[in-house]
């Protein structure tokens, strides 16, 4: 079929061809190992751009967490007394007394009870003092409330309500 002569005239160029081709298969198998890095290099690189957002939102909380309990945590017992006697003169709520308890350890923080007993010339008074005390940012909460009315003694009309209350603070321990 084919004949010598034409075999070796044509010998060198077969020879460069099958190079080539031996060439060409090796070229495209490293292309496809070099595809298949760089998509596991870029998928990983998705991954760890990911895990850096968590990273870093996950340190804007920790700081806001850190601030927050830096401002809980700033109150002294003469402070808070101040604080509610200044919310009460806000209210137009008069203190009778306010005495601390004894403070309560939990895991994550220490609460400091106070009973108090005030005055107020009616209901809405009391309930913006009850408000004003809720909605502090030194987080105050009223674990109690027991209201009544103090009656003039001539007459029997109402004079003023009263109100006894325990109000509790809490500082968060600092781990």
């Amino acid at each position: 079929m084919f004949s010598p002569d034409l075999i070796d005239r044509y010998k060198s160029n077969i020879a460069n061809l099958v190079v080539v081709i031996i060439f060409v298969f090796i070229s495209i198998n490293l292309y496809k190992t070099q595809a298949k890095n760089m998509a596991a290099l870029k998928e990983r690189k998705d991954t760890e751009a990911k895990k850096n957002r968590v990273l870093e939102n996950l340190s804007q909380l920790q700081t806001k967490i850190d601030e927050l309990t830096n401002l809980v945590n700033t109150k002294d017992l003469y402070q808070t007394i101040s604080s509610l006697n200044n919310m009460a003169r806000e209210s137009a709520v008069k203190i009778i007394s306010i005495k601390p308890l004894g403070q309560q350890d939990f895991p994550a923080y220490v609460k400091y009870p106070f009973e108090m007993t005030v005055e107020a010339g009616n209901y809405h008074q009391i309930g913006k003092f009850i408000s004003n005390i809720e909605s502090n940012p030194n987080v105050y909460t009223i674990e109690s409330l027991n209201m009544h009315t103090a009656q003039n003694k001539q007459d029997g009309n109402v004079e003023a309500i009263s109100a006894s209350l325990r109000v509790d603070t809490v500082l968060f321990k600092v781990k």
